[in-house]
């Protein structure tokens, strides 16, 4: 079992030791892949990417750019589209990329980004099961709430798991 388990402190500290249970039984299928965020939800979708290439929260830039090139080349997605995985991993694309990816529209690099996120799951779910685990959602920007959207669409197809956390306490829309 492959985990990337973010620790948790101050008032959400209760909800992730709740959410653990279900990993310990998780556990049990040898070939699933558990992600778990429960840290920064600004850095979720990005967090989901790096346990999904196998990078821990430290990764710094290098290892972050390194599993880029190694996602392409491993055909997790298109070559084209390394661009587009560093900037799911928080990285500054290749040389030769650059100029492209800054002249892409905000749209090209919306749908870029999207593919390539469906690529990513779509691979490492061919490989295991994946649980991908999500809390406190209730603080998600749309961006994030996006790409989650899209990734829960995914699980109609794949053998993919996507839960979400979010509290209601405290917060104006929920009346």
């Amino acid at each position: 079992v492959a985990v990337e388990h973010r620790e948790e402190t101050g008032a959400g500290a209760e909800q992730a030791a709740r959410i653990e249970d279900p990993r310990e039984r998780v556990e049990r299928f040898d070939d699933l892949l558990f992600s778990h965020v429960g840290y920064s939800i600004r850095n979720a979708v990005r967090s989901l990417v790096r346990g999904l290439l196998g990078l821990g929260p430290e990764s710094g830039e290098p290892e972050r750019r390194a599993a880029a090139v190694h996602a392409c080349a491993e055909a997790m997605t298109a070559a084209e589209n390394e661009m587009f995985v560093c900037e799911l991993l928080d990285a500054d694309p290749p040389p030769a990329q650059r100029p492209i990816y800054a002249a892409l529209s905000r749209e090209a690099r919306v749908r870029g980004v999207g593919d390539t996120l469906h690529d990513l799951v779509r691979h490492a779910s061919a490989h295991r099961p994946l649980l991908l685990l999500v809390e406190d959602v209730h603080w998600a920007d749309v961006w994030t709430l996006e790409r989650l959207a899209a990734v829960a669409a995914l699980a109609q197809a794949l053998p993919l798991l996507l839960v979400v956390s979010a509290r209601f306490e405290g917060d104006p829309s929920a009346g």
